[in-house]
């Protein structure tokens, strides 16, 4: 008996959020450490708050964080949680043609959209893993990170 196929693009994305809690996790106990650098905290936090709006938009729902929250590390920590348990949901129910499917939504600017639900996944990974590695506003946050990593 022969394992039931899945589609490329789907294994790929999941991959990509498989790298993404792995990093998310490394990132909360980084930025648990006593001497984190509030930047790095910041950061992590804008990549939890933005986690949790790009799943409310795909969920059409009224989003549980901003995507600027002002928030400590324990707390970022915690919102990652339940949008990491959907990506995983959502992920393990997609197949090419879910994909491809826009869904509608508008940004913080009030501006309206269809984006594919695969464009707004990769956007999603892509996104934590940027601000990870470049978003860091200082040194001693880029090592902090670096170091998670």
């Amino acid at each position: 008996m022969s394992a039931i196929p899945i589609d490329p693009r789907v294994a790929q994305i999941a991959r990509l959020f498989d790298h993404l809690a792995w990093a998310d996790t490394e990132v909360a106990r980084a930025v648990r450490r006593p001497n984190a650098p509030a930047d790095a905290v910041r950061e992590y936090a804008h990549v939890a708050g933005s986690e949790e709006v790009w799943l409310s938009r795909i969920e059409h729902r009224t989003p549980g964080a901003a995507i600027w929250p002002a928030m400590n590390a324990a707390d970022a920590a915690t919102l990652t949680a339940r949008p990491g348990a959907a990506y995983k949901a959502l992920i393990n129910r997609l197949n090419d043609a879910t994909l491809d499917a826009p869904i509608k939504y508008t940004n913080s600017a009030g501006k309206t959209f269809a984006t594919p639900l695969g464009d707004i996944l990769l956007h999603v990974a892509m996104h934590a893993l940027f601000v990870y590695l470049i978003g860091a506003s200082s040194v001693a946050s880029f090592s902090l990170l670096m170091s998670a990593l």
